[in-house]
């Protein structure tokens, strides 16, 4: 008796170009999310101002000790 096999074939597989875009996402979520001297994952913090309605994030690496980088996002 012959088991029926599940569909395995995604939509990558089906469309090689695919397969670039999600590599170049996953390298730029890499390069967001690690640091760049020592390639450890890095530590953010977050502070709210709530006069100002902005948002300041740190992005720390724990091994290099030192802050990668800093931005502020506007709420409005």
């Amino acid at each position: 008796m012959d088991r029926i096999k599940p569909f395995t074939e995604t939509y990558s597989d089906m469309n090689p170009d695919v397969d670039d875009r999600l590599s170049a996402i996953q390298e730029f979520m890499h390069d967001q999310n690690h640091c760049c001297l020592c390639g450890s994952e890095l530590s953010f913090s977050h502070k709210l101002d709530h006069f100002n309605l902005t948002i300041e994030e740190d992005a720390r690496c724990g091994s290099c000790h030192i802050s990668l980088r800093t931005k502020t996002h506007s709420l409005q």
